[in-house]
């Protein structure tokens, strides 16, 4: 009788600490949020690349990693713009897909597709503000070029750019 009890606070113990466990990756998000203007640094290093901004606004990379280099565009006000980051190889099991966003304007949002080289949608409801970075992590990205649609819902024009962390 007081083996069994044991045995039942165990397994209960266990699969209190499971339960715990499960519900924390859960709720864990992969999206890390920072404000980052493309168009007013100078040189700010993301991941494996520098980003030189000259006088006019406009960006540029002074080096890749492995061949994933950023891509950059503007995404008029309430339009729809499209980036073409390619993925040529990487190691290991998972891959960062990172997208910074700048803007005169303070609000708004951007909403983001990203669509694998065969053309099936492979982000989940991502979105984020004007003046934003952020990242995600895709599990076994197939390597080639993916596209990128970016729906601009604010009233301002906003500078895109996107790579694959390297």
């Amino acid at each position: 009788m007081r083996k069994n009890f044991f045995k039942q606070i165990g397994t209960g113990f266990i699969c209190a600490i499971m339960l715990m466990v499960l519900s924390i990756s859960a709720f864990a998000t992969n999206a890390m949020q920072e404000n980052y203007d493309v168009t007013t640094d100078k040189g700010t290093v993301l991941a494996e690349y520098t980003f030189n901004v000259d006088t006019n606004g406009s960006a540029s990379t002074l080096g890749d990693y492995y061949d994933n280099d950023p891509v950059i565009t503007d995404v008029p006000s309430f339009k729809t713009g499209y980036l073409y980051p390619n993925l040529s190889k990487y190691f290991g099991l998972t891959k960062a897909f990172h997208v910074s966003t700048s803007s005169d304007q303070s609000s708004g949002g951007i909403f983001l597709y990203l669509y694998n080289p065969d053309g099936d949608l492979v982000s989940d409801d991502w979105s984020m503000g004007v003046n934003d970075y952020a990242y995600w992590t895709l599990f076994l990205p197939s390597s080639g070029t993916y596209t990128l649609k970016i729906v601009n819902m604010s009233d301002e024009t906003v500078n895109v750019a996107a790579f694959w962390e390297g």
